[in-house]
Parts: C-alpha cells; sequence; structure tokens
C-alpha cells in the first residue's frame, strides 16, 4: 500500500511539474524574445488609471516614423476568414499582420522563405495543416486561394507554408493576411479615434524599455490631444510624472501570464 501510494503521489509530482515546465516555456521558442513587446497604454480617467492594448489602424506606422529606438514594427488583428479552394472552404482564424511581423515573432516556415512567408500584398502564408485540408497536401506553395475580405471574394497565392502553430504559443492562427488588405483598413487608414487590434514592437540593440517609454511622451501628446484634453475637462488627474496617457511595454515572454483588467496589469507565472 505504502508502495502504492508514493508510486501515485511521484506520478502526481511529476504531472504538475510538467505542467509547469509547459506553461513556463509559453513564447519561449520566439528568438527575438528578449528585445519583443506588446505595446499598452496607461489612460487616466475621469473614473481612475485605465489599461488598453487596443491601438488605431495609423499607430503603429505613426511610431516608427516618429519614436526612435525600433527595429521592427507590426499591427495584428484577429479575425475569422471564409477561405476556398475548388469545391473546399473552410473558415480559418486569420491575422491580419504587417511585413515585420515574421522578423518579430519566429514562426518557421515548412516551406517558403522563413523571414518573408508573405511577400507582398497579394500573398498569404498558411499552416501545414491548413496546406493538407484545402490542397491534400502539406506543400500548397503557389496555389491561388480565394479569400471572403469583407463582402468580396479576392484571390491571394500561398507564398508561405508554415509549421503549425505551437500548442506553448500565445498567439495561434492558420492563415496569415496583409494587414493593408483587411476590409475596413481605407475607412479607418487615417482615424485616431478608433482602436482595435494589438502592436508589438522589436526594439533596436541597446534600447531599454524605460527609455524607450519616456521617448513616446511627445508622440502621445501629438496624436491623442483632443482626447487627453476631453480627460483633463471631465476631472481626470495626471499620473506621478504628469502625463495623462503612457505608453507602455510588455514583454512578449510575459504575454501568456499578463491579465489585463481596466485597472490594473498583473503578470502571474504560477
Amino acid at each position: 500500500a505504502n508502495i502504492l501510494g508514493l508510486t501515485l503521489a511521484f506520478a502526481i509530482a511529476l504531472l504538475l511539474t510538467i505542467t509547469v515546465l509547459f506553461e513556463l516555456s509559453y513564447d519561449q521558442f520566439h528568438e527575438n524574445k528578449e528585445s519583443v513587446y506588446q505595446v499598452y497604454y496607461n489612460v487616466q480617467t475621469p473614473k481612475g488609471s485605465e489599461l488598453s492594448t487596443a491601438n488605431p489602424v495609423p499607430f503603429a506606422p505613426a511610431l516608427k516614423d516618429e519614436v526612435p529606438g525600433i527595429k521592427h514594427i507590426t499591427r495584428a488583428l484577429s479575425e475569422n476568414v471564409l477561405v476556398s479552394f475548388g469545391e473546399n472552404d473552410y473558415n480559418l482564424d486569420a491575422e491580419f499582420v504587417d511585413t515585420d511581423y515574421f522578423s518579430i515573432f519566429s514562426f518557421p516556415t515548412f516551406i517558403g522563405d522563413s523571414a518573408k512567408p508573405m511577400p507582398d500584398q497579394n500573398s498569404v502564408a498558411i499552416t501545414e495543416e491548413v496546406s493538407k485540408k484545402l490542397f491534400g497536401t502539406t506543400n500548397g506553395l503557389g496555389k491561388i486561394v480565394r479569400l471572403q475580405i469583407g463582402k468580396e471574394e479576392k484571390p491571394f497565392t500561398v507564398s508561405g507554408i508554415l509549421k503549425n502553430i505551437p500548442n506553448n504559443s500565445s498567439i495561434n492562427f492558420e492563415i496569415a493576411i496583409p494587414f493593408t488588405t483587411h476590409w475596413d483598413y481605407k475607412e479607418y487608414v487615417d482615424a485616431w479615434d478608433s482602436r482595435n487590434h494589438p502592436v508589438y514592437v522589436q526594439l533596436e540593440e541597446g534600447v531599454t524599455t524605460s527609455q524607450f517609454e519616456k521617448s513616446t511622451v511627445d508622440f502621445t501628446l501629438l496624436h491623442n490631444e483632443e482626447q487627453i484634453n476631453n480627460m483633463k475637462r471631465d476631472g481626470a488627474q495626471p499620473d506621478v510624472n504628469g502625463n495623462y496617457a503612457q505608453l507602455k511595454l510588455l514583454p512578449s515572454t510575459d504575454m501568456h501570464f499578463a491579465n489585463f483588467n481596466a485597472e490594473t496589469l498583473q503578470v502571474k507565472r504560477t
């Protein structure tokens, strides 16, 4: 009985250890993980401090142009998209992303160029599992698929076959599509008052998060002037540094453990 009890206890301990190790392995496979961050904002409202990871469409390009220290930046908007080939139709989990996406994150290709699996606006990258579903083979490179983009059906060339996304990835998708082909892109390309997607950055070597966050203060004031004036008018109080909105960076290795609620960010690893 004692041996059985010890064996059971050992098995449970081993299972718990494996579970913890798996949890701690989340997003560790990205080669640039030490310099990659998710952008979020700490905003002072009349009700107090609020956090947001949603950004407007023009935010990422403007940040790259106007604030030094960024090596790569990408927008990433998750959608469900109908993808067709011949008689096969599938609703796929899609990420609408910028070209830098695959320079920031290490999603290895099964077939194609790892650095540029989506080289132009008419190309998409799919996982090997999706390739099998659509074409009956993992080598669907060069095939033309039809995507339901809003009310239109548009052709795209499969330019990259990605290895299936690892189970220990915070980001999961079946197809990557150029961000600028999203059906709402043209309507919101200059709209700073509509926020709906996360943004990820890779900082230049030697740039610290505190340096970068401080260097974005003027950028934030410039592009959020009306919102900040409205918050002041409605009774919002500035933070300890005198700011009403502060851009912050969350390390990519904390993404799986981060819990954003309206007021606080908690990162719990156990």
